[in-house]
Parts: C-alpha cells; sequence; structure tokens
C-alpha cells in the first residue's frame, strides 16, 4: 500500500499534468475528485467501475458527475 508521502507526490504529480494539459487553468475541484478516485482505487485495489460504484454507494445513489436522466 502506498503511503502518505507517496500519494501526496502522485497528486501532486497529477495536478500539474492536468495543469499543463489544460493551459494552466484547472478545474481543482474535478482535478481533486479524480485525484481521490485514484487513490481509492490503489488503496482498495478497486477498478474505475468499482471506485464509480463506491462514490455512488456513498452519494445515495446519486452520480458523481451529477443527477442522472
Amino acid at each position: 500500500m502506498p503511503r502518505a508521502h507517496e500519494i501526496m507526490v502522485m497528486v501532486g504529480l497529477y495536478r500539474r499534468q492536468e495543469a499543463f494539459k489544460t493551459g494552466g487553468h484547472p478545474p481543482w475541484r474535478v482535478l481533486e475528485l479524480e485525484a481521490a478516485k485514484e487513490i481509492l482505487g490503489e488503496v482498495f485495489r478497486a477498478s474505475p467501475a468499482e471506485v464509480e460504484e463506491m462514490i455512488r454507494q456513498r452519494m445515495g445513489g446519486a452520480s458523481p458527475a451529477g443527477p442522472r436522466g
């Protein structure tokens, strides 16, 4: 399992990569959510789909991206 320091380094690198992709103006909330999803996947050894399901269950069935419809 990754240590806290390793996780923080991964998050920092991810943010820099995304900032570069978006011309230096990243949507921080989206980046934080994506980083959290990656960390959950690594910690729980879960697939991206399993992480999405964990988030949906935590939110009471609502989609992480907003209401379904």
